[in-house]
């Protein structure tokens, strides 16, 4: 017995000893000792839990996992393995796992509110939104005047398309924290969906106000400004990303030369540059004739595959490849993005360059694919994304040929297809700016979370005239919105013999 007790004690003292070397720092001795204490007591619970736990921190998962999961055959009762172990099975990517584990801890404790607030997480990022929804209910039950938890729950409910419920969370969550900055601009972002734009903006402004070196607190404005509508104020807001440290690499090639902001450059060399997505340099090329109304030599860089499109247009004096060697030999006195000319240009809703087209087909090109087309039938184009059987009830519009619109090596050739279709379907995609741009038909079908770009008008958008927008209603549903789509399509063959392009409008 005496010989028992001498190495209880002998455990207990280096225990300590292991706790303050992890309390200071020393995590290897810390290890070390831990080891030493288990190797003459193997069920030295709180050894193997500090272990877990610094398995856990190091990134060794599978270690930590079995150090905790022997601790609780040990004691089922340690509830602050629990609390660790769920995390291990998370990182793992087992969510089933996970909320196991968190069960088992809600057996000791069934009104811990975050216990419920985890699962309810764990639920909603593995799609089961209805339990996901019991599980933070729960959690609100014994926690009502939690931020973090109303915040989660309006998550929850605007990823359930019920806005006014998402509204009402959101709300709460502000109210519990009225200083967390992401708060306010999440409820901003919901207000703006509703219509309601002075209030919206009212939180994003004290969103910022809290935090105003948060960046995505103050893109999360800029975007809500676009959106609403408010394009000169948005457009003015989004040029403070070539002020960014982290956006810097982005425009590397361009660093040695001036940025044009708008003053007088009349008989000067402006380069005008490719700066994101495709989709932005389709939507913004309608500024060049702008640029080049100031009386400068106008040179455009652009990637390869739009090289010819662009050089198309006569009044542009040289197109580019966007390569740091071809910048540095076009010898340009200045630059700018195509991204900054809204903002240069003053854009509001009323002062957008809307007239199309301002891109074109070459002739030669568009000969040579209308060889290829059925003229007997309605010429449809097909660029879709998801799942190609979700368009399936376009099969039963009568005198529908279907032509797919992939992306060509040269943009050259997809411009001169386009160039003889009646209409494109397609969704947010670059192919749906150059048709647009292209002043030809074109139906965008757009997610729930569209881009800014197409404000919150229902079907008509202010950049392209020609274009007709078909909106998700429930986020991730297109059955609704394709099926819309085929009765419009049916209903506008019927009505005219004619494939009149304005028909389809």
């Amino acid at each position: 017995m005496k010989k028992r007790n001498d190495s209880q004690a002998r455990s207990n003292l280096i225990f300590q000893q292991a706790r303050l070397c992890h309390q200071s720092g020393e995590v290897s001795r810390a290890v070390t000792l831990y080891g030493q204490v288990l190797s003459e007591q193997p069920r030295h619970t709180d050894s193997l839990y500090h272990l877990g736990e610094i398995a856990f921190r190091a990134g060794n998962m599978a270690q930590s996992a079995a150090l905790l999961t022997r601790l609780l055959q040990i004691d089922p009762q340690y509830a602050p393995a629990y609390d660790i172990l769920w995390q291990v099975h998370q990182s793992g990517g087992d969510t089933t796992g996970a909320i196991r584990v968190l069960e088992r801890r809600l057996e000791l404790r069934p009104r811990d509110a975050y216990c419920h607030f985890n699962i309810g997480v764990l639920q909603q990022n593995a799609g089961n939104l209805p339990a996901a929804r019991r599980s933070l209910e729960e959690a609100l039950r014994w926690k009502s005047d939690d931020a973090r938890i109303h915040s989660q729950y309006g998550s929850l409910l605007r990823q359930m398309n019920q806005p006014q419920a998402a509204l009402a969370a959101y709300s709460k969550a502000v109210l519990f924290d009225p200083r967390n900055a992401m708060l306010h601009s999440n409820l901003g972002y919901l207000l703006l969906r509703q219509g309601q734009t002075a209030e919206a903006m009212q939180h994003y402004d004290r969103a910022v106000a809290l935090q105003p070196d948060n960046e995505q607190i103050r893109n999360n404005r800029t975007q809500a400004l676009l959106r609403a509508g408010r394009l000169q104020e948005g457009f003015a807001e989004q040029e403070r990303r070539l002020q960014l440290k982290s956006y810097l690499p982005r425009l590397a090639q361009y660093r040695d030369l001036p940025r044009w902001q708008g003053e007088p450059v009349e008989g000067q060399t402006l380069l005008v540059h490719h700066e994101a997505g495709l989709e932005d340099t389709f939507q913004f090329a309608r500024y060049l004739p702008l640029v080049k109304a100031m009386g400068v030599r106008l040179v455009v860089a652009v990637p390869r595959p739009l090289q010819r499109v662009f050089r198309n247009l006569g009044y542009i004096d040289q197109v580019i490849a966007d390569t740091a060697n071809d910048i540095r030999l076009c010898q340009a006195d200045k630059s700018v993005s195509l991204l900054s000319l809204p903002a240069i240009f003053r854009t509001s809703l009323d002062s957008i360059p809307s007239h199309t087209p301002y891109l074109f087909a070459e002739p030669f090109l568009t000969h040579s694919w209308s060889l290829r087309m059925d003229w007997s039938k309605l010429r449809v184009g097909i660029a879709w994304e998801e799942d190609a059987s979700s368009l399936s009830p376009l099969a039963a519009v009568d005198n529908l040929k279907l032509y797919s619109v992939s992306v060509a090596e040269d943009w050259a050739d997809t411009a001169a297809l386009l160039a003889n279709l009646d209409l494109l379907i397609t969704g947010d995609t670059a192919v749906a700016h150059l048709a647009g741009a292209m002043g030809r038909p074109v139906w965008t079908l757009l997610a729930h979370e569209a881009h800014p770009r197409w404000l919150d008008y229902k079907t008509a958008s202010p950049w392209y005239p020609t274009m007709r927008l078909f909106r998700q209603e429930v986020p991730g549903d297109w059955k609704p919105v394709i099926r819309q789509l085929a009765q419009t399509l049916t209903a506008r063959r019927k009505s005219s013999t004619a494939l009149a392009e304005a028909a389809l409008i």
